[in-house]
């Protein structure tokens, strides 16, 4: 998130700051201070809310339009964004909460727990993905986080770190060829030489030493 969008970093520093503070005063059940506490919590959160939302959602809209190029038999992916409470206001979740707040010495609601899953159908990825599908949803993401710094005008370095051992050929040449299509570095880690007509490099790897190959 804080190489998308840079006020994200900032914002979360404050809230993580509050969140100790709120915490602290839950233990000590100094409930007096709560009040003035949740306003500036309730604003940080839902701040860090929207900034999530709108990530996950372009995330998630890039990875569909990707998964139909490198696997269209998953294309039925959905990416889901759990924000971490269950009203409709952070605020109004902090009041329903609080007796159970006092009680745990800690704060059930908030951004901080929040989630994502990753979901075909209503079934969880990892429910019935297998090991090469779930390396396509790993690579699908990367890319798609990828997509969103190139729009952005950045070129992130790509490192794909032994595809090949779990791609056929023909999957793994899709997400090579998407990555160079994104005008990115692009780093390999393998003991077979990726096809591709791009320029490109070889190094040897023995014994912590790099040596180019000519």
């Amino acid at each position: 998130m804080f190489h998308v969008k840079h006020e994200f970093l900032e914002t979360f520093r404050r809230y993580s700051k509050i969140l100790k503070q709120r915490n602290a005063a839950l233990r000590s059940r100094q409930e007096g201070v709560l009040d003035s506490i949740d306003e500036v919590f309730s604003e940080l959160g839902s701040q860090l809310d929207i900034m999530r939302k709108a990530h996950c959602r372009a995330v998630a809209e890039r990875a569909q339009e990707a998964l139909k190029l490198l696997s269209p038999e998953m294309s039925d992916f959905r990416l889901e964004y759990c924000q971490g409470w269950a009203r409709k206001s952070l605020m109004g979740a902090l009041k329903e909460n609080r007796e159970g707040d006092v009680l745990r010495g800690a704060t059930a609601a908030g951004p901080h727990r929040g989630d994502i899953s990753l979901l075909f159908g209503d079934t969880p990825a990892r429910n019935m993905l297998s090991r090469g599908e779930q390396k396509v949803l790993a690579a699908t993401l990367l890319l798609s986080q990828a997509s969103i710094l190139s729009e952005r005008g950045e070129k992130p370095i790509i490192l794909l770190d032994d595809l090949a051992s779990e791609f056929d050929g023909s999957h793994f040449e899709r997400v090579l060829d998407r990555s160079l299509e994104l005008g990115s570095q692009v780093w390999i880690s393998g003991i077979n030489e990726p096809k591709s007509n791009e320029p490109h490099k070889m190094f040897h790897v023995e014994r912590g030493v790099a040596l180019e190959m000519v």
